[in-house]
């Protein structure tokens, strides 16, 4: 990893008011330049963050910034580059993705929706979500009328809870690869002290992808060290998206202010710089070093109020060792 710097202490601003949980980021967070080379394990498991030079095929010709909006053109070319891509940086054995977010539109706060409606989504599931496919990755945002804007709450795409109903319920294929881990949790969580204390089976990990469509001038995601996040910090926030047997509760976790919290960002980030961030069934072990979720945002950038709104592509995936 190339030398760390602070970058100015006015490139930070908190995120516009909102009722949920968000951090103070008055202090500086720090640039972190991508690795020269695919061998990053140490900050992904010391702070759960990497940043990789990574060229995807669709950047360059025959292909333009609209070949990203083609399914079967992804489903060619960037999924299989990320399952190498993440093989290599995780030393696991299989890479499934899970789906993906496109972010090409400015940040709106959402409208609190109507009781009714909560009832309702508390019924069928939260319709935020893509439609549900069984057999391929989810992805929404690309569709013009389902445009995503960038994510301006710090969050956790993940808590443990979360990703082990993500695991049994996303798409079958990932649960029938992941039956025996899902019985030998099963068989933990029956004795004293649970999962974290008992499980035996193979490790697996849920990760996420983050590129750039272009460069970015505005709105640049940050993400938090590891170490600096305290459990304390963390609000579980429930959502309930639809499943290979129907709705089921899974969740993420929002980051309140931390006086510790270490941010970093990649500034003037490129399309052929990925970050990489991670939970990993790992760190729960008793005694483990090995880094979990990490908070994640897109920050405002002072002086960037004239740039056009950033284009990124988040992919998720489980890892199987």
């Amino acid at each position: 990893m190339a030398p760390l710097q602070q970058t100015p202490a006015q490139a930070q601003q908190p995120p516009r008011p909102s009722k949920k949980p968000t951090p103070n980021l008055s202090k500086s967070k720090t640039s972190d330049r991508p690795s020269p080379s695919l061998s990053p394990a140490y900050t992904l498991d010391t702070h759960g963050f990497t940043v990789l030079k990574h060229a995807s095929a669709l950047c360059s010709p025959p292909y333009t910034r609209e070949s990203w909006n083609d399914h079967n053109l992804r489903k060619a070319n960037h999924y299989p580059e990320i399952e190498d891509l993440m093989l290599k940086v995780t030393g696991a054995k299989k890479i499934m993705i899970l789906g993906g977010i496109a972010r090409t539109r400015l940040h709106r706060e959402p409208v609190p929706p109507k009781p009714e409606d909560v009832q309702k989504r508390i019924a069928t599931g939260n319709n935020t979500y893509p439609a549900f496919v069984a057999d391929r990755p989810r992805v929404k945002g690309f569709e013009e009328n389902e445009s995503q804007g960038p994510a301006k709450k710090p969050h956790i795409d993940f808590g443990p809870v979360g990703a082990r109903s993500t695991l049994r319920n996303w798409r079958q294929d990932i649960a029938d690869e992941a039956a025996d881990i899902i019985a030998a949790e099963e068989e933990a969580e029956r004795l004293p002290g649970g999962i974290k204390e008992n499980y035996k089976g193979r490790r697996w990990g849920m990760y996420g992808t983050w590129m750039p469509l272009s460069q970015v001038k505005r709105d640049p995601l940050a993400f938090a060290e590891w170490r600096s996040v305290k459990d304390e910090d963390l609000v579980r926030y429930v959502l309930r998206p639809p499943g290979i047997n129907g709705p089921y509760e899974t969740d993420i976790k929002l980051a309140k202010a931390g006086a510790g919290h270490k941010w970093y960002w990649c500034k003037d980030q490129m399309p052929d710089e990925v970050t990489v961030l991670k939970f990993d069934s790992e760190s729960e072990k008793p005694g483990s070093d090995v880094a979990g979720g990490i908070p994640h945002y897109s920050f405002h950038l002072d002086g960037s109020e004239d740039k056009p709104p950033i284009e990124s592509l988040e992919v998720r995936v489980v890892a199987f060792w």
